[in-house]
């Protein structure tokens, strides 16, 4: 049986939880580990981030989901919590890791990157009483695409007098300088 995954982790996957990520896609996995709370796989790859809970000796994936969807991470390194924030709103994400477990260490760091790799160009937007909104042009790493997303503040609707205006002439910048019609 041929790989699934290609690896630069240095530590192997356990086979239940390779097994569960092999029958979606074929991708290169760059770190891995479990955390501690809630226990899940946190499978870093090149194009996704992978959640995979396992019981009893099987695995199924909670959660696969492209770079250029995560907004933001945090890592606090006293508490060991790695957090994650998506562009599309979803629920966020917050894990406790074990920071002695085999890459945990390595996760935290290829986390950083991967989220970084996915950013293009990113701007602010004012929308008054201290409100502010992003515009970022991130790359699908996957396939190269551009994407262009506007990241409002809870509680402020892009229909709102101006909003949309502002995000527009915002967006208009950025993707001319990254040749987006």
């Amino acid at each position: 049986m041929s790989p699934i995954f290609t690896r630069r982790a240095r530590h192997r996957l356990p086979e239940e939880v390779e097994r569960a990520l092999g029958a979606e896609v074929r991708e290169r996995v760059m770190g891995w580990t479990l955390a501690s709370l809630p226990q899940e796989f946190l499978v870093i790859g090149a194009h996704t981030l992978s959640v995979v809970v396992t019981h009893e000796g099987a695995a199924l994936v909670r959660l696969r989901r492209p770079w250029h969807l995560v907004d933001a991470g945090s890592f606090d390194p006293e508490s060991s919590r790695l957090g994650l924030s998506w562009a599309d709103d979803s629920r966020p994400e917050l894990w406790q890791l074990d920071l002695a477990a085999a890459g945990a260490l390595e996760v935290v760091d290829t986390f950083r990157d991967r989220v970084q790799a996915s950013v293009v160009l990113a701007d602010s937007v004012g929308l008054g009483r201290e409100r502010l909104a992003r515009v970022v042009i991130r790359r699908d790493l996957a396939t190269g695409e551009l994407l262009c997303q506007e990241l409002l503040p809870a509680g402020v609707d892009r229909a709102e007098p101006g909003v949309a205006a502002r995000l527009d002439a915002t967006a208009a910048a950025l993707k001319e300088q990254v040749g987006l019609p």
